[in-house]
Order: C-alpha cells, then sequence, then structure tokens
C-alpha cells in the first residue's frame, strides 16, 4: 500500500514550532496552519505521533538558548555584589547542565502524561462504526478472500487482502481519511489471519502497524474537528 505523502511539499514547521502545537501554545492562524501541513505530510505527522507515544515533546535548541540568554541578560552587573551574584549564578547553571544527559536537555518535557496504550479491539469496533462498510462488500477482491478463507488457502486469501488495499489506495472517489479507516480495517483482517496460520513473526508485525496507524488517524480525526 502507497504511503499517505505528500512529494510536493517544500517546507516544513521547525522544531520549535511543532512542540508549541503540542503544548497548544500557539494562536489560531498559526495552529491551523501546522493543522492543514499535518495532514498532508505524513513526515511531520508521524513525527507528532511518535512524541504523543512516548509521552514526550521535542524542545529546540534554540529555546533552551533562548532560556540561558534570558538568564544571562537578568543578571545584576552593578557593583562588585551583582557581579559576583552573576558568577556564581552562571556556575550553578553550568554545574546543572553537566549533570544532565544532553537527551534531557534537548527533549526534557514532562508536561503530558504517557499516551494509553492502544487497545486494537475497541479501536476497531469505533473505526468500523463511523466507516462505510457497504464499500468493503461491493469491492471484489475483498469479497475475494471470503472464498480463500473458507477454503482455508490463506496464501491467497492474503493476497486479495494486498489487492483490496491497493484497490482502496487508488480509488480517486475516496476521501483520505476513509482510506486510512478502511485500510486499517482489511490490516486486521490481516492480523487475524496471522494468528490463525500461528504466525507469530507476522502477527507482532501487524500489532505494531495497526497500532501506529490508529494513533496517526486520531491525529488527523483530531485535527479534522478542530
Amino acid at each position: 500500500m502507497q504511503r499517505d505523502v505528500n512529494d510536493n511539499i517544500s517546507s516544513h514547521p521547525s522544531d520549535k514550532e511543532l512542540a508549541h502545537y503540542i503544548d497548544n501554545k500557539l494562536d489560531k492562524t498559526a495552529k491551523a496552519k501546522i493543522v492543514k501541513h499535518l495532514i498532508e505530510c505524513d513526515e511531520c505527522s508521524d513525527a507528532v505521533a511518535l512524541v504523543l507515544k512516548h509521552g514526550q515533546k521535542k524542545t529546540s535548541m534554540i529555546e533552551e538558548s533562548e532560556k540561558e540568554q534570558e538568564a544571562i541578560n537578568n543578571i545584576n552587573y552593578k557593583g562588585a555584589l551583582g557581579a559576583l551574584s552573576g558568577v556564581v549564578a552562571l556556575f550553578i547553571i553550568f554545574i546543572a547542565f553537566q549533570q544532565q544527559p544532553v537527551e534531557v536537555a534537548i527533549f526534557k518535557a514532562p508536561t503530558i502524561a504517557p499516551t494509553k496504550e492502544i487497545n486494537i479491539n475497541e479501536s476497531i469496533k469505533r473505526i468500523k462504526a463511523s466507516t462505510n462498510l457497504t464499500y468493503l462488500k461491493l469491492l471484489d477482491s475483498f469479497q475475494q478472500t471470503k472464498k480463500y478463507l473458507k477454503q482455508k488457502d490463506y496464501d491467497n486469501a492474503r493476497e486479495y487482502y494486498s489487492i483490496a488495499l491497493i484497490d482502496i489506495e487508488e480509488d480517486s472517489n475516496l476521501k483520505k481519511i476513509e482510506k486510512k479507516r478502511l485500510s486499517i480495517i482489511i490490516n486486521y483482517y490481516i492480523l487475524l489471519l496471522s494468528r490463525e496460520e500461528g504466525d507469530k513473526e507476522s502477527e507482532k508485525e501487524y500489532i505494531d502497524k495497526l497500532k501506529d496507524d490508529i494513533r496517526r488517524l486520531k491525529i488527523r480525526e483530531k485535527n479534522k474537528n478542530l
């Protein structure tokens, strides 16, 4: 299945803009601009999904530099006591940064709780409820899988699931978010097929894929409702 990527995107939001978007610190105009970009760009959408997955927000080095500069500018250089206080403050800042791993200085953002684990079965029920399942009933490649499943011909069933994914991706009448939902449903059926075959490696692969796709779908649905 082809990824939903706009190859014509010439620029992307900065790390600082994405961090402010996740922190909900942007005004309506800037936020709308980021939302539009996330819908069109899987690269940035994946980056935001990854931050939400690990319960962390990426803070750019520019923002850290601004904080350090603000601390320096606030030091009172008037008088010997003020100068001494400034030196002590800078020394404390230096020691504090020396004790922290670089990753903490860049990515430290404990302001949100870790993302809840994705419940695939519950998510599929929700997605099915908001999807036109009649489309699958009319999709010949998808219906072919039923014939092969009854015959326990799992190789051909898996092949026609893959063909159905391609048919969905190439259907110009479907909206991007509809393609995403239908693809998730079919990948769920492939997961069930892997379990039936006892293919543990394939099962793990599709569990991870479904969790990632469901997270990205939630981001798109959230952005659509803004």
